[in-house]
């Protein structure tokens, strides 16, 4: 998983059957779940934080595959829900001090945490006002100056910059997409 090798290259690789392998996958499963309540709790304790939802079909039925990671913390599960009892499982009922960071699905938005929506989906949805609204030279201006200010902000990483100046740059590029 961690090299991005899909499973039937895995299975001819080792030589083993499917079957095999997912009685392998599930033996695994089971002999880790008594630590998720205390992943999810960790989870709960991070700075930043990340939540998605995408739709997953599994023998033919739809359902749906979460992810909530962090740096550190990578949860998934697979469920025939996107309701928002989800994130409220693996988040908790009591106030966070992180930041969520999410797309614009509503699910999140009942969460006791402060929400980031994410800059990529902002991008994306930026790009398509633009398109949608061609004729309207204000939205043009706004989707032309906006544009490469998310850009930039999508880009600044604070490993490579150090603090000081990740957080100057930072403040520079909020206050020019809030202007």
């Amino acid at each position: 998983y961690d090299h991005g090798i899909p499973l039937r290259r895995i299975e001819q690789i080792i030589n083993i059957s499917p079957g095999a392998l997912m009685k392998i996958f599930h033996r695994m499963g089971a002999q880790l779940a008594p630590l998720i309540p205390q992943l999810e709790a960790e989870y709960r304790l991070q700075a930043v934080i990340h939540a998605d939802e995408t739709g997953w079909r599994t023998e033919g039925k739809n359902g749906y595959v979460w992810l909530f990671c962090s740096d550190s913390i990578s949860l998934s599960y697979v469920e025939n829900t996107r309701s928002s009892q989800i994130p409220r499982h693996v988040l908790g009922d009591l106030p966070l001090s992180g930041v969520l960071v999410v797309d614009r699905y509503a699910g999140y938005n009942r969460m006791l945490i402060n929400i980031q929506y994410c800059f990529a989906h902002l991008l994306r949805e930026l790009i398509a006002l633009g398109k949608e609204f061609p004729a309207y030279k204000a939205v043009q201006v706004f989707v032309s100056q906006g544009t490469p200010l998310l850009a930039q902000a999508m880009k600044l990483q604070q490993a490579i910059l150090g603090d000081e100046q990740y957080y100057i740059q930072a403040k520079s590029l909020k206050q020019l997409i809030r202007r």
